[in-house]
């Protein structure tokens, strides 16, 4: 099989690797990861250095919690859990030192939350979850930081 590039190739390339680039610069020793484990025997959410190291559980739930996301300061956490019967969106302080609030309410699964980042937004609205695959739905305002 003969590879052919052409321009728009070469431009599509260009864009994703310009868009990764912040992901490979913005990550150092200050790291953390959040990820959630069966490892207690029910899935949790829980924090690490980017090393491994200083592993916190943050959930304690009877419920699977899954899915975490950053907010776009690193101050809270986005997950899924179903804690209330069906899958929903929940915040808490990505310490996890604050009271999980629920953010979503529907009969229907909400999975795969994503903050919503005004900065990079035509038209500056207050930060929002969203489940994959809607629309961001806004619930509040994030202190924004400048690192």
């Amino acid at each position: 099989m003969q590879w052919r590039y052409n321009l728009a190739h070469f431009l599509l390339a260009s864009i994703v690797a310009l868009g990764l680039m912040p992901l490979m610069v913005g990550v150092d020793a200050q790291a953390r990861i959040t990820f959630s484990s069966e490892r207690d025997g029910n899935l949790e959410i829980y924090v690490m250095d980017a090393d491994g190291r200083n592993q916190q559980r943050l959930t304690r739930n009877a419920s699977p919690d899954t899915d975490p996301s950053w907010s776009p300061d690193g101050k809270r956490i986005a997950f899924v859990s179903e804690r209330e019967g069906n899958s929903e969106i929940y915040v808490m302080n990505a310490d996890g030192a604050r009271q999980v609030q629920r953010r979503t309410r529907n009969g229907r699964a909400d999975t795969e939350p994503a903050w919503f980042d005004p900065a990079f937004a035509v038209k500056v609205v207050p930060a929002a979850v969203a489940p994959s695959g809607k629309k961001p739905t806004v619930w509040g305002g994030l202190k924004r930081v400048n690192r």
